[in-house]
């Protein structure tokens, strides 16, 4: 009965070690989701924030001759291209805005095993010229993107060509992936939306509105 005892007691003590692991490690992953999920929000409100005083400005300090919008191009899926505009140098200070050149390309960057989904990711990459030189890189996003859309309307709201757009809607997706992608880790992924539709004054002004 002794012995028996002590197995009994031995298998229950790594009973309750196992489960005081087991609850411990799902603490440690609900803890590392909500920091990824935080993360993942305050990269995308980032972005977004970047987006909408871009797409405000299309347009800034062009001459009734010419295009607020030179280029935009998307995929064949429907994902964003690449979209070029005039619009204000993230450099300018106070009330001093540079005109410059914005061109915005979404470029593939790797992608993402959810469950038995494979998800495309992509970068948007954000370049910056004047004057006609060379394009420089300033600002852009993270490789999480799995969805980015940039759509050129007009007064109804339809779909139109760059030369007759009179708003502009955006609408993305970024995922927040975990660092590790290994067993139940890969179940705190999170799709984070946003999506904006902006009539830059300067479309009106300088284009027919």
């Amino acid at each position: 009965m002794v012995l028996i005892d002590r197995i009994v007691a031995v298998i229950v003590s790594a009973v309750i070690i196992l489960m005081g692991f087991t609850v411990q490690q799902r603490a440690q992953q609900t803890s590392v989701g909500s920091v990824m999920l935080y993360a993942g929000k305050k990269q995308t409100l980032e972005l977004a924030d970047m987006i909408e005083g871009d797409l405000g400005n299309v347009g800034f300090n062009i001459t009734p001759d010419q295009t607020a919008i030179t280029e935009h191009t998307v995929q064949e899926d429907g994902l964003l291209d690449s979209f070029v505009f005039w619009g204000i140098g993230r450099d300018s200070v106070g009330s001093v805005a540079s005109q410059v050149e914005v061109r915005y390309d979404l470029v593939a960057a790797d992608t993402a095993r959810l469950g038995q989904e494979v998800v495309p990711l992509y970068e948007l990459q954000r370049f910056e010229r004047t004057g006609g030189g060379s394009w420089i890189p300033l600002g852009g996003s993270p490789p999480t993107i799995s969805r980015f859309y940039v759509d050129l309307l007009g007064e109804n709201n339809s779909t139109v060509d760059k030369e007759d757009a009179r708003r502009i809607r955006v609408w993305l997706e970024n995922l927040v992936l975990p660092e590790s992608q290994m067993g139940e880790m890969m179940k705190n992924f999170r799709r984070l939306r946003w999506s904006i539709t902006i009539s830059p004054s300067n479309l009106r002004d300088y284009q027919g509105g």
